[in-house]
């Protein structure tokens, strides 16, 4: 871990680095960075979503860049991800929207509460999915 750990002096902060993997989209059609997806059980991409428990739980990725049907692109695991239009500070949960995260903890019955990460500035997420989840009653 300590290998993947840089400190940036223009920042003033030690950043995490190359915790990321490359998938390939299968989904038939492009995948557009800072979706959020989960792995399914043959490695795929899938859209994440709060609404359904079978694909907010598990493995969780953020796409790092625009991934077109067929190729491969680089997704976080863990780290931080250039994300505009961020609330700096706020808490990010996983979306009913499928792919999207909001401010906002979903609410209605059987979804899924799962945070995702913080936004450390405006235009940056620290993507770091917790790995617990709870479902709305």
């Amino acid at each position: 871990m300590a290998e993947n750990l840089k400190y940036n002096s223009a920042s003033g902060r030690v950043e995490v680095h190359d915790l990321d993997e490359p998938f390939t989209n299968n989904t038939g059609g492009t995948l557009t960075a800072g979706t959020v997806c989960y792995i399914d059980g043959s490695g795929e991409l899938v859209k994440a979503d709060a609404s359904t428990e079978a694909t907010a739980k598990g493995m969780l990725v953020m796409l790092e860049e625009d991934i077109i049907n067929t190729a491969e692109g680089e997704c976080a695991v863990v780290g931080f991800v250039d994300s505009s239009g961020k609330t700096a500070g706020a808490k990010y949960y996983l979306s009913t929207t499928a792919g999207a995260i909001t401010t906002t903890a979903p609410s209605g019955s059987s979804e899924i509460v799962r945070v995702i990460g913080f936004a450390s500035k405006t235009t940056e997420i620290y993507f770091h999915p917790s790995q617990d989840y709870t479902i709305v009653p």
